[in-house]
């Protein structure tokens, strides 16, 4: 099948036919701001464009910008998206958020261990886990309140949640286990057969990618400001 008989079939497919058409498809997904400045940059381009030749017509010049779906694509890779401003860290974290962040984890692990701790047990493991996980919510706060650069202040964000505190202690953890011969591998190993172990190595993994989607966002955001 034909472009042209694609575009006939399908109107989504049809080449725009004024200016302010072109711009909405190109801009699409676009936050605001980038929005704006695309439309202003373009804006600019189709009027000097218009004045030093001022034989074409709007679609000759519709013509050289080419699809507008194909630079909608391009714009989305250099330029903010939707999207991306929800993988930015919030611009102001206030000391309450913080701490905030970190009870879901803390409330977590003190039901998990309520049957020891009705026991008298795993009081001070608890107590230490909470100690540190508070520390690091001081910490965040602290690092987040000061002037970063966007791309520094997404991945001291990541570094600083709870969610990467707790898994950089594990990490730790069965590293010194196994180190000290208290943990084997072969459990390791059995245990990652189990289907249990998928959901949590899925969750991880999910937790690992946030952090080139949050620094490609926050590059672009940079970008934009600079």
């Amino acid at each position: 099948m034909t472009g042209e008989l694609r575009s006939l079939l399908s109107p989504r497919l049809q080449p725009p036919r004024t200016v302010t058409k072109w711009l909405d498809i190109a801009t699409d997904g676009l936050t605001l701001e980038a929005a704006r400045r695309v439309r202003h940059d373009y804006l600019n381009h189709f009027q000097d464009t218009l004045a030093d030749q001022p034989h074409l017509t709007a679609t000759d010049i519709l013509r050289r910008w080419g699809s507008a779906h194909t630079a909608n694509r391009e714009l989305r890779r250099t330029h903010l998206t939707i999207r991306d401003a929800h993988r930015l860290p919030p611009r102001h974290l206030s000391l309450g958020g913080s701490l905030w962040s970190a009870s879901a984890p803390v409330a977590g692990l003190t039901i998990a261990a309520l049957p020891d701790l009705r026991r008298g047990e795993a009081v001070t493991p608890l107590l230490l886990y909470v100690g540190a996980l508070t520390t690091l919510a001081l910490l965040r706060w602290w690092i987040l309140s000061r002037p970063l650069t966007p791309t520094r202040r997404a991945t001291a964000y990541w570094l600083t949640s709870p969610f990467s505190g707790a898994l950089l202690a594990g990490l730790m953890a069965a590293l010194w286990f196994l180190h000290t011969g208290t943990l084997t591998p072969d459990p390791l190993l059995t245990w990652t057969r189990e289907p249990a172990s998928w959901a949590v190595l899925s969750v991880v993994t999910l937790h690992l990618w946030r952090l080139p989607l949050a620094v490609n966002a926050s590059r672009k955001l940079g970008a934009e400001t600079a």
